[in-house]
């Protein structure tokens, strides 16, 4: 009896050697099975501006076998992170994955104070790879975020733009109408600086009186904003009328006006302003009564008790003097305006009886 072998995947025939069989012998043993399979061998791959290893020198490489391509100093494998990669020889004598192509690389992306780029994990940077820059919270990116290697017109590709810089991030100072910091400061408003707010007399704070630069650039709380303060109802004067307003705001000017029978004293202003404290001028007194002059008449003597002043309302009656008469009103009354109602009476000689005469 005959038992026939083959090779194994990743084996062939050793050239020259039949395929392997044993026979039965008669004293029921086999007869010696010569080795006759061996590895399949891939074939060197060939590199350029690179090496590989291990056995540089090598023709060929067994099945199972794993060969590391290593590029030489200006250039890099595509999508490599440490510049190398590694291929391995499979059953059929072929690789399995593509021979590397060592490819012109750029230098590796600077590094920038306060700051990192995407990939900085990543050593081969080839033509048409990018990076992304990012700075640290609390800084800003100061040109262009990302670069990309690019071949150009050297031999070695360079990077497309200059390496970006990271700045302290600051916020615009801060301005507020009708309103002015506590404590400006001198330098720049970077990130974390605190700043507080004070409206100007007459005004009132609307917001946070503290607010601080963030990371990005902006103020937070927003900046407040200072609106004019409001005065409470202006106080009642007695015998007087406040000019209408729907609201009282810091230098609202109320006008008053005496009511009929009154007149403003003289020094008093009828005009009050609404104060930068939020309060009124104090006014005691704005309107008295209205005065008419003293009725004086010749010839005549007041029936109603005489007063030193007449007001407004007052009632004034006369009588005339023995052989006078009264022409006019013997009544008036003191008008709102100042003035006598009816006009001021005045009292007339009269003649007396006229003389008897005889048969007359």
């Amino acid at each position: 009896m005959v038992v026939k072998y083959d090779c194994r995947p990743g084996y062939e025939l050793i050239a020259g050697i039949r395929q392997g069989h044993v026979t039965c012998l008669q004293n029921s043993t086999w007869s010696s099975a010569p080795n006759f399979c061996q590895k399949v061998r891939c074939p060197a791959p060939d590199v350029k501006n690179g090496q590989r290893t291990p056995r540089p020198g090598e023709k060929t490489y067994a099945f199972g076998e794993s060969v590391t391509i290593e590029c030489d100093f200006g250039y890099g494998i595509k999508g490599s992170i440490n510049g190398n990669a590694q291929i391995r020889c499979k059953h059929d004598g072929t690789w399995d994955s593509p021979v590397p192509v060592c490819e012109p690389v750029c230098a590796q992306p600077p590094n920038i104070s306060q700051g990192q780029h995407s990939d900085w994990r990543k050593r081969v940077f080839v033509v048409g790879s990018s990076v992304t820059y990012k700075c640290d919270k609390g800084f800003s990116l100061v040109g262009k975020a990302s670069i990309q290697c690019i071949a150009g017109d050297e031999v070695i590709p360079t990077w497309s733009e200059p390496t970006p810089q990271c700045e302290e991030t600051q916020c615009p100072v801060p301005h507020i109408q009708h309103g002015s910091l506590k404590s400006p400061l001198s330098h720049n408003y970077t990130y974390r600086t605190s700043v507080m707010f004070q409206c100007d007399p007459g005004y009132i704070l609307r917001g946070a009186d503290r607010v601080q630069c963030q990371a990005d650039g902006k103020w937070y709380p927003q900046l407040p904003i200072c609106d004019l303060g409001r005065c409470s109802y202006p106080p009642a004067l007695a015998y007087a009328d406040r000019s209408n307003h729907r609201e009282f705001l810091v230098g609202t000017v109320v006008t008053y006006s005496c009511r009929p029978g009154y007149t403003r004293i003289p020094e008093v202003s009828p005009h009050v302003t609404c104060l930068t404290n939020f309060t009124w001028p104090k006014v005691s007194e704005l309107c008295q009564k209205t005065r008419c002059p003293k009725p004086v008449i010749d010839n005549a003597k007041q029936i109603t008790p005489v007063n030193t002043e007449y007001t407004y309302a007052n009632r004034v009656v006369f009588q005339c003097d023995p052989g006078y008469i009264l022409r006019g009103s013997e009544g008036i009354v003191c008008r709102s305006d100042g003035m006598w109602h009816p006009p001021v009476p005045f009292c007339d000689k009269t003649c007396g009886r006229p003389p008897t005469i005889m048969n007359g």
